[in-house]
Protein backbone atom coordinates (compact mmCIF):
# COMPACT_ATOMS: atom_id res chain seq x y z
CA UNK A 1 0.00 0.00 0.00
CA UNK A 2 1.26 3.58 -0.87
CA UNK A 3 0.83 5.94 1.87
CA UNK A 4 -2.66 7.86 -0.01
CA UNK A 5 -4.40 4.19 0.90
CA UNK A 6 -4.05 3.36 -2.85
CA UNK A 7 -3.19 -0.58 -3.73
CA UNK A 8 -0.30 -0.66 -5.89
CA UNK A 9 0.71 -3.44 -8.36
CA UNK A 10 4.31 -4.00 -8.61
CA UNK A 11 3.68 -6.22 -11.60
CA UNK A 12 1.36 -3.75 -13.78
CA UNK A 13 3.43 -2.73 -16.25
CA UNK A 14 4.83 -6.71 -17.41
CA UNK A 15 2.40 -8.17 -19.97
CA UNK A 16 1.01 -11.47 -19.32
CA UNK A 17 3.79 -14.07 -19.38
CA UNK A 18 2.38 -15.30 -22.48
CA UNK A 19 2.08 -12.30 -24.58
CA UNK A 20 5.83 -11.50 -23.18
CA UNK A 21 7.06 -14.99 -24.64
CA UNK A 22 5.54 -14.65 -27.97
CA UNK A 23 7.69 -11.21 -28.42
CA UNK A 24 11.01 -12.65 -27.49
CA UNK A 25 13.69 -12.39 -30.65
CA UNK A 26 15.02 -15.47 -30.56
CA UNK A 27 11.74 -17.07 -31.36
CA UNK A 28 12.72 -16.55 -35.33
CA UNK A 29 14.57 -20.22 -35.40
CA UNK A 30 14.54 -22.82 -37.97
CA UNK A 31 12.91 -25.42 -35.88
CA UNK A 32 9.79 -26.87 -37.56
CA UNK A 33 7.10 -28.10 -36.31
CA UNK A 34 4.42 -30.61 -38.14
CA UNK A 35 1.17 -31.20 -36.60
CA UNK A 36 -1.90 -32.90 -37.50
CA UNK A 37 -5.48 -33.30 -36.32
CA UNK A 38 -5.86 -37.40 -34.85
CA UNK A 39 -9.34 -37.29 -33.71
CA UNK A 40 -12.58 -35.23 -34.47
CA UNK A 41 -15.99 -35.67 -32.17
CA UNK A 42 -19.22 -33.94 -33.40
CA UNK A 43 -22.06 -34.68 -31.38
CA UNK A 44 -25.37 -33.50 -32.38
CA UNK A 45 -29.28 -34.32 -33.52
CA UNK A 46 -29.44 -36.85 -36.18
CA UNK A 47 -31.50 -36.52 -38.69
CA UNK A 48 -34.36 -38.17 -38.61
CA UNK A 49 -34.49 -38.87 -43.03
CA UNK A 50 -31.24 -39.62 -44.61
CA UNK A 51 -31.42 -40.45 -48.16
CA UNK A 52 -28.87 -43.55 -48.84
CA UNK A 53 -28.60 -44.24 -52.61
CA UNK A 54 -27.95 -47.41 -53.94
CA UNK A 55 -27.02 -48.37 -57.13
CA UNK A 56 -30.80 -49.01 -58.73
CA UNK A 57 -33.12 -46.37 -55.89
CA UNK A 58 -32.69 -44.31 -53.10
CA UNK A 59 -33.57 -45.66 -49.79
CA UNK A 60 -34.53 -43.19 -47.24
CA UNK A 61 -33.50 -44.70 -44.14
CA UNK A 62 -32.83 -43.44 -40.22
CA UNK A 63 -29.31 -43.20 -38.93
CA UNK A 64 -29.65 -46.34 -37.05
CA UNK A 65 -31.44 -48.55 -40.35
CA UNK A 66 -28.06 -47.00 -42.34
CA UNK A 67 -25.82 -48.17 -39.81
CA UNK A 68 -27.16 -51.78 -39.80
CA UNK A 69 -27.73 -51.67 -43.72
CA UNK A 70 -24.03 -51.30 -43.51
CA UNK A 71 -22.47 -54.01 -41.12
CA UNK A 72 -22.30 -56.49 -43.13
CA UNK A 73 -20.13 -54.96 -45.83
CA UNK A 74 -17.03 -55.67 -44.33
CA UNK A 75 -15.67 -51.94 -42.50
CA UNK A 76 -18.54 -51.61 -40.39
CA UNK A 77 -18.76 -53.80 -36.96
CA UNK A 78 -21.44 -53.66 -34.45
CA UNK A 79 -20.28 -53.08 -30.61
CA UNK A 80 -22.93 -52.24 -28.73
CA UNK A 81 -26.91 -52.26 -29.55
CA UNK A 82 -26.13 -48.32 -30.58
CA UNK A 83 -22.58 -47.88 -31.46
CA UNK A 84 -20.52 -48.89 -34.54
CA UNK A 85 -17.40 -49.09 -34.97
CA UNK A 86 -15.33 -47.94 -38.76
CA UNK A 87 -12.39 -50.14 -39.55
CA UNK A 88 -10.04 -50.04 -42.49
CA UNK A 89 -8.39 -53.60 -44.12
CA UNK A 90 -5.88 -53.28 -41.63
CA UNK A 91 -8.53 -53.30 -38.77
CA UNK A 92 -7.56 -50.04 -37.40
CA UNK A 93 -10.43 -47.69 -35.86
CA UNK A 94 -11.23 -45.04 -38.14
CA UNK A 95 -14.18 -44.09 -36.74
CA UNK A 96 -16.77 -44.65 -33.79
CA UNK A 97 -20.44 -44.09 -34.62
CA UNK A 98 -23.35 -43.90 -32.13
CA UNK A 99 -26.95 -42.60 -31.11
CA UNK A 100 -26.85 -41.64 -27.77
CA UNK A 101 -28.64 -43.74 -25.00
CA UNK A 102 -29.39 -40.64 -22.95
CA UNK A 103 -30.37 -38.20 -25.41
CA UNK A 104 -33.23 -38.73 -27.97
CA UNK A 105 -32.42 -38.12 -31.43
CA UNK A 106 -28.57 -37.19 -30.76
CA UNK A 107 -25.84 -38.98 -31.90
CA UNK A 108 -21.85 -38.66 -32.05
CA UNK A 109 -18.93 -39.44 -34.19
CA UNK A 110 -15.79 -39.45 -33.56
CA UNK A 111 -13.01 -39.97 -36.40
CA UNK A 112 -9.82 -39.66 -37.76
CA UNK A 113 -10.47 -37.37 -40.51
CA UNK A 114 -6.59 -38.02 -42.34
CA UNK A 115 -8.17 -41.58 -42.75
CA UNK A 116 -12.16 -41.71 -43.33
CA UNK A 117 -11.93 -39.62 -46.86
CA UNK A 118 -11.27 -42.97 -48.27
CA UNK A 119 -14.98 -44.39 -46.88
CA UNK A 120 -16.86 -41.62 -48.07
CA UNK A 121 -18.38 -41.08 -51.50
CA UNK A 122 -18.41 -37.62 -51.14
CA UNK A 123 -16.69 -34.44 -49.29
CA UNK A 124 -16.43 -34.55 -45.84
CA UNK A 125 -18.97 -31.36 -45.69
CA UNK A 126 -21.19 -33.37 -47.29
CA UNK A 127 -20.77 -36.76 -44.69
CA UNK A 128 -21.58 -34.73 -41.55
CA UNK A 129 -24.37 -32.85 -43.39
CA UNK A 130 -26.30 -35.86 -44.23
CA UNK A 131 -26.01 -37.45 -40.86
CA UNK A 132 -26.73 -34.10 -38.81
Amino acid sequence: MSKKGTIINEWEKLTAPSNRRLSVPFMDTPLKIQWSIDRITIVGNLKENIYYHTTHDVLILDFEQLMRLNEGNGYLRSVSNNGWQLLDQHEENIAYIEILKWQEGKGRIDFNPNKISQFLASSMKNFIHDLF
